[in-house]
């Protein structure tokens, strides 16, 4: 229990001004980033973290967890909230201490003075969540056990209580059970299983796990959900698109956008999607002043549905295209990437499904 002068034995401070006060832990150093401090009574595998934080001054609280070295946040996974306080990062630190971005997700202005931030984990993949809203699930471990920690970045943060449950138990560490958390204001809707995002536009409707476009708008429209500066220079998007209720046969397509301007600003990306009311496939790059350059066009087998899966890697300068499993073109240069990644809609109506991005290590087509 933190409430007592013996805690520092088994929580060992990494970095940072780590104090007990009224019950609560907190971390007083303002500058610097990933302060950090680890639990190493117990190393975990298959549970949940929860942590109730409040910031005093600044944003960035965060939590570690399947931390290998109880003296280096290197070797760790970690989630935090952003500094400018708009969103959540996750990712994890490497032998080296680089860290490793694994996504972003914006988030709604969080009004509730204490925030509880959770992760699962089943030993392979981890789940997110704040406010006891899912923000991202189905992510990839790199680390898949180890001990718990707590960390800031800029910021001044009181840890109110934390909380880890097991499958058939809960170990509980609570050092200011007096201090509950109060549910508040604040949703993040998950569209994915892998990624979150805040719609931009009335014709971009999210419920549950799927994504529509609902207008028969024939110009390319696009609702960003990661910037590029999270990912690392390999990665994959894939995307389930149906087509079955599109009202042109002949022009209506969907599928990515990579690296544009803006959230919804077609400036610069490069693009793959789904052409010809679903005959064919695709892709080219949009200028700075959203002129459609390079475009690369290639008739699809013929489909008993109109149902597709878009399979996109990323290598560094090289772009490899699949549509259903099949190879449709490999080695398309590209640029250095900057930017948004997005779903992308020509016409419609048009349903996204099954929406997965995954940096280095490729996703099963």
């Amino acid at each position: 229990d933190f409430r007592y002068n013996d805690i520092f034995n088994v929580w060992k401070p990494v970095s940072g001004n780590w104090k007990i006060r009224n019950g609560s832990l907190y971390q007083d150093q303002l500058d610097g980033f990933d302060h950090a401090i680890v639990y190493t009574e117990k190393r975990f595998k298959n549970y949940t973290l929860q942590v109730n934080t409040q910031e005093l001054e600044g944003h960035g609280a965060g939590l570690l967890f399947n931390v290998q070295n109880s003296k280096s946040i290197f070797e760790s996974q970690m989630i935090r909230f952003s500094q400018d306080g708009t969103g959540i990062i996750w990712g994890y630190f490497t032998k080296d201490g680089d860290f490793v971005g694994q996504g972003y997700a914006r988030l709604p202005k969080l009004e509730q003075r204490i925030q509880l931030l959770e992760v699962t984990t089943d030993g392979s993949e981890y789940n997110i969540a704040v406010n006891s809203n899912s923000i991202a699930r189905n992510i990839p471990l790199q680390f898949t056990e180890g001990m718990i920690g707590l960390s800031t970045s800029q910021s001044r943060i009181a840890f109110r209580s934390l909380r880890v449950r097991l499958p058939d138990e809960t170990h509980t560490i609570n050092w200011a059970a007096e201090n509950p958390y109060d549910a508040g204001v604040g949703t993040a809707k998950v569209y994915s299983r892998m990624i979150d995002g805040i719609p931009i536009s009335s014709l971009w409707n999210i419920e549950d796990d799927l994504v529509s476009y609902t207008a028969n708008n024939l110009n390319d429209d696009m609702y960003g959900f990661i910037q590029s500066d999270f990912l690392t220079d390999t990665y994959t998007l894939s995307v389930n698109v149906d087509l079955s209720k599109m009202t042109d046969e002949i022009d209506t397509g969907a599928g990515f956008i990579i690296g544009a301007k803006g959230q919804s600003d077609i400036a610069n990306g490069y693009v793959v999607r789904i052409a010809d009311g679903g005959s064919g496939i695709l892709w080219g790059k949009y200028d700075e002043n959203r002129e459609f350059l390079g475009k690369e066009h290639r008739q699809l087998e013929a489909n008993l549905s109109d149902a597709f899966h878009i399979h996109v890697r990323v290598r560094g300068e090289w772009m490899d295209v699949y549509v259903n499993d099949q190879e449709i073109v490999k080695y398309v240069p590209v640029e250095e990437i900057e930017g948004w990644i997005g779903l992308l809609a020509h016409g419609g109506p048009v349903l996204f499904s099954n929406i997965r991005y995954q940096t280095g290590l490729d996703i099963a087509k």
